[in-house]
């Protein structure tokens, strides 16, 4: 799979995984300048959507224990 095929679909959307480990990777920053740091837990509370997606990954790469509400 090369980096512009779609990797993820969303009804007629699509996201390559490489713009998903992008913004995760944003947001996992966003998280740390925050204050949140390695184990701590977050609640996610978002549609099953790419931000869900994201912020998901997002604390897989923090490491940071997650509940998606």
């Amino acid at each position: 799979m090369t980096s512009t095929e779609p990797g993820v679909h969303i009804g007629a959307r699509s996201r390559p995984y490489p713009e998903l480990n992008l913004r995760a990777a944003q947001v996992a920053a966003g998280l740390r300048d925050l204050g949140v740091e390695t184990g701590d837990r977050i609640a996610i509370m978002l549609r099953n959507d790419f931000a869900f997606l994201e912020a998901s990954g997002a604390a897989a790469i923090a490491e940071i224990g997650r509940a998606h509400v």
